[in-house]
C-alpha cells in the first residue's frame, strides 16, 4: 500500500518539477498586477498557472483561483494575490503525518522561492536560494532523481 503524501510534501516536489521543466523562466505577472499570482486567465476564459506556486498548486490538482480559499488562512475571494505564508496548515498537513516544525519549514521554503521569483531571478536561481536559506528542506523531502535540476 502507498504511503498518502502530505500536501505539503506534494507541493514541494511539484514545484521542483516545474523548475525542471523551465529552470531558466523568469516571472512577470500578468498585465494590471503588480504582485504574483498564483493562476491568471487566459482569453477564452481559462485558467492557467502564472507563478511557480501556481504552478504546483496545479500539478496537485488546485487548476483555478476559486479552489485557493481552501488552501488559505483568510477566507475571501482575494486569495489568488494572497502571500504563501498565509498558506493554511491544515493544507499541507492534510494526513496529519508533519509536525508544527515541519510545516512552519515548508512555508518558509515557499515564501522564500517566491519571494525571489517575484524579484524576477529565475526560477532555477530561486530555488537554489530557498534551499541554502531553508536547508531543512532538503532533509525533510530529499530530491528524487526526477526532481532535480542541477547535480
Amino acid at each position: 500500500m502507498t504511503k498518502k503524501l502530505p500536501n505539503g510534501e506534494k507541493l514541494v516536489r511539484a514545484i521542483r518539477r516545474a523548475v525542471k521543466k523551465n529552470p531558466n523562466h523568469v516571472y512577470t505577472a500578468p498585465l494590471g498586477f503588480d504582485h504574483c499570482v498564483y493562476f491568471e486567465t487566459k482569453d477564452d476564459g481559462e485558467y492557467c498557472p502564472s507563478c511557480v506556486v501556481g504552478h504546483g498548486f496545479k500539478a496537485i490538482g488546485i487548476d483555478n483561483p476559486n479552489e485557493l480559499v481552501a488552501v488559505f488562512t483568510v477566507q475571501y475571494f482575494g486569495v489568488n494575490g494572497e502571500s504563501i505564508s498565509r498558506v493554511s496548515g491544515d493544507f499541507l498537513n492534510n494526513t496529519g503525518s508533519m509536525n508544527n516544525e515541519e510545516i512552519e519549514i515548508v512555508r518558509e521554503w515557499l515564501r522564500r522561492i517566491q519571494r525571489r521569483q517575484d524579484a524576477k531571478w529565475t526560477w532555477v536561481d530561486s530555488i537554489k536560494a530557498a534551499n541554502r536559506e531553508v536547508p531543512k528542506i532538503l532533509e525533510l523531502f530529499p530530491y528524487r532523481e526526477s526532481e532535480k535540476v542541477y547535480k
